[in-house]
């Protein structure tokens, strides 16, 4: 059987890098989670409540249960089977568009969003218009 500290400490150690922007003392105070807690977990010595674990998974947009799942991929998450998001069919250039947002992290997800919105809000879509379609 695999060992969960282990398999959390890897994962852990993969979110961090993907926020190599700002120090891990600052991220765990963004997250509310203890710098010396976090990086035991890192470090495969921590033994984190199931708030802690949620707090890390939260901050990065996860959920708990993929942390603990073996070979976790900030940029490839497990999912679960059979669920809702399965059955919606996406234009390429929709699961495009979502693989690229989904690698970004805060501030700049906020940041795309923001101005997304404020495009719209200022060119709104007339029924009957055809959408443009990405040449790249």
């Amino acid at each position: 059987m695999p060992d969960v500290k282990e398999i959390l400490a890897q994962s852990v150690a993969k979110l961090l890098e993907t926020r190599q922007d700002i120090s891990r003392l600052n991220l765990s105070k963004l997250m509310g989670v203890a710098d010396g807690t976090l990086g035991r977990i890192k470090y495969g010595t921590g033994n984190p409540n199931v708030e802690t674990l949620q707090q890390i998974a939260k901050f990065f947009r996860f959920d708990a249960w993929q942390l603990l799942v073996p070979g976790f991929n900030p940029l490839s998450p497990p999912k679960l089977a059979n669920t809702a998001t399965t059955a919606v069919d996406l234009a390429p250039e929709e699961v495009e568009l979502l693989t690229l947002f989904r690698s970004l992290n805060e501030p700049e997800r906020t940041y795309l969003l923001l101005n997304a919105r404020g495009y719209v809000a200022g060119n709104p879509i007339q029924k009957g218009t055809p959408p443009i379609k990405s040449t790249a």
